[in-house]
């Protein structure tokens, strides 16, 4: 049995070695005078980051293969004292292409931390505050030669040294550490953080054997199955019990968007841009993180931090994204729109669009925008937002603002039958307003098109009483130019003379314009 045991090991050794995997076999824990340090005899790619709530350190080491005590599954270290109160180490292979073995260390409190480099792999080193009580120094390994009893350290560790690499010192256990990832990560990038432990179930799993009693409770299985340990570890909400490839990093990765996306709508976006990173570093595979590139390239963009929304890895070109909330998109739709941001709002619209094909709540606010741009003289964006829309919805098309918004976006455009066409059904709705409006471009087309008799009979139905004063002021004035396009000079006079008199009136200041020039052309037909 010892003999088979040894070749099964050395044919997993192998496998490992020709897959590009690094083994993980034994760990070092060491409390100096002045520090507390977990050295990983592990020199290639990892990422790590600090949280406050629960107060812990997350390292990932990636194509790494847990050679620990029950991989796996959880292997667990307890701690009587010291800052670290647990230290665990599971597999965790949300891509079988891409294995990577996770450490937590659950911290008593708060602290800052080191990560860097040594001669035998990576070192994570907490340094000890001054009023902190850990007694005496002591070193351990466990994993490989985990049998030796703890003895004090011949030379405790000391923080400033050369091979420590770049220092998070600066960064307090709640804010992630500077270079947090060791693969040549930029300084402009945003820093990482973890998701909390939700189910405070891990603990009593991990500390032992739970009693029957917990097993009841929990409706644990016989023997601990290392799948729903390893879920466990993963920090997501909810676990499954299946082995199947991806379910909690899926699960975890929409959470954290989630969060992301609370903390935005509550205008928390510090908290709102670290959840959406941590998303896409921690679970790079998942579509949530996917999801969350997305948004957090529309929110710096949004935010006018044009140069960090470009960082990072592209977000997907297409949709539908369906953890992306309508809330969040109405939110920053609005906001662009209130300050006539254009181009964000177009860009805000654009996303919601790729997010929610099926068209549930983004047409309404694609009117708005269409009707922004009519509004600017962007013929061009209005008639596609406003088309894009009631195409979406046709349902739409019995709202008269929505027909009218339509009418106006073809007018500015130059498809003048088509306007026409809208303006009409717009104009026949009933509402007043939307009447009103639908009968003034109306009468514009047709001024435009040399058709001045009709459009003097507009001009002039818009021009009585009860007509909203924005609309009937711009009827009186274009009332004027209609009767000097007929050739009547002293109706064109008296019409201009009219809105002149309304010291209220915008227009008034254009109509004594209009009114001079007649004046001098008529005292020059006199002379």
């Amino acid at each position: 049995m010892p003999v088979r045991a040894c070749l099964a090991g050395l044919l997993a050794f192998l496998a490992s070695a020709a897959r590009g995997e690094a083994p993980l076999d034994s760990l070092v824990v060491v409390q100096g005078e002045d520090a507390w340090v977990l050295e990983i005899p592990f020199a290639g790619e990892w990422r790590h980051a600090g949280d406050a709530n629960p107060a812990r350190i997350v390292v990932d080491l990636l194509h790494a293969r847990s050679r620990l005590p029950r991989a796996p599954g959880v292997f667990a270290q307890a701690f009587e004292r010291g800052p670290v109160a647990e230290l665990r180490a599971s597999q965790l292979d949300q891509d079988p292409a891409h294995p990577m073995v996770r450490l937590t260390l659950l911290l008593r409190g708060p602290l800052p931390y080191h990560a860097g480099r040594h001669a035998a792999g990576s070192r994570i080193a907490i340094a000890r505050p001054r009023d902190a009580r850990w007694g005496a120094p002591w070193r351990e390994t466990v994993g490989r030669g985990a049998g030796e009893t703890p003895q004090p350290s011949p030379m405790p560790p000391r923080l400033a040294t050369a091979e420590e690499g770049r220092s998070s010192a600066a960064a307090p256990a709640g804010a992630p550490a500077s270079g947090a990832t060791e693969r040549g990560s930029r300084s402009g990038e945003a820093s990482l953080s973890v998701p909390p432990i939700a189910d405070p179930a891990d603990r009593l799993l991990l500390r032992g054997e739970p009693s029957e009693g917990d097993r009841a409770a929990l409706e644990l299985p016989a023997r601990e199955d290392p799948a729903l340990l390893e879920a466990l570890l993963a920090d997501t909400a909810f676990f499954s019990a299946t082995p199947a490839t991806g379910v909690s990093a899926e699960t975890a990765a929409a959470r954290a968007l989630g969060e992301g996306q609370g903390a935005l709508l509550e205008g928390d976006t510090t908290a709102a841009l670290q959840a959406l990173v941590r998303c896409e570093q921690f679970y790079p595979q998942t579509d949530g993180a996917a999801q969350a590139r997305v948004l957090r390239r529309l929110m710096l963009r949004h935010a006018g931090r044009l140069v960090e929304a470009d960082l990072g890895p592209a977000p997907p070109a297409a949709g539908p994204w369906p953890l992306l909330r309508a809330e969040l998109f109405e939110a920053l739709a609005a906001t662009a729109l209130a300050r006539d941001d254009l181009t964000i709002a177009g860009e805000v619209l654009t996303a919601w669009r790729a997010a929610d094909p099926a068209g549930g709540a983004w047409p309404a606010a694609a009117l708005r925008l269409a009707e922004a741009c009519a509004d600017r003289s962007l013929a061009g964006e209005a008639s596609r937002w406003a088309a894009a829309a009631l195409q979406a919805r046709p349902d739409l098309r019995a709202r008269p603002k929505a027909l009218l918004i339509m009418g106006a976006a073809l007018a500015e455009s130059g498809d003048a039958e088509a306007a026409a066409a809208w303006l009409a059904a717009a104009a026949s709705a009933g509402e007043p307003s939307v009447r009103w409006r639908a009968l003034a471009l109306q009468a514009d087309l047709l001024y435009g098109r040399n058709r001045f008799a009709e459009a003097q009979a507009l001009y002039e139905q818009l021009g009585g009483e009860g007509v909203a004063r924005v609309e009937r002021d711009w009827a009186r004035y274009r009332l004027g130019h209609c009767l000097m396009a007929r050739g009547d000079p002293r109706g064109a006079a008296a019409a201009f003379a009219e809105v002149a008199g309304e010291a209220a009136s915008v227009w008034a200041p254009s109509a004594r314009v209009r009114l001079l020039d007649l004046t001098e052309v008529r005292d020059g037909a006199a002379r």
